[in-house]
């Protein structure tokens, strides 16, 4: 779901013109994303994007985190 959802909204974003396409590709992955991000697009929307992008993900995973936390805190218990 994270997946589609991000890569849609990407897409989306640089389809409409809302963040510069990049032309070359960049290999930053040692560098922290919103550092990279204002490199590869030359905007602080390219560091938006990311930033929405990554709220996306969390939002998406959170839910499944928290069932593993519960599972984890319910194991944990019956160990004690």
């Amino acid at each position: 779901i994270s997946s589609f959802l991000v890569v849609t909204i990407t897409y989306v974003t640089l389809r409409l013109g809302l963040v510069p396409i990049p032309y070359e590709a960049f290999s930053l992955w040692y560098l922290p994303i919103g550092i990279s991000a204002f490199l590869v697009s030359g905007s602080i929307s390219g560091v938006l994007l990311c930033a929405l992008n990554l709220g996306v993900s969390a939002l998406v995973w959170y839910p499944f985190f928290k069932a593993y936390e519960k599972e984890a805190l319910k194991e944990e218990t019956v160990l004690a």
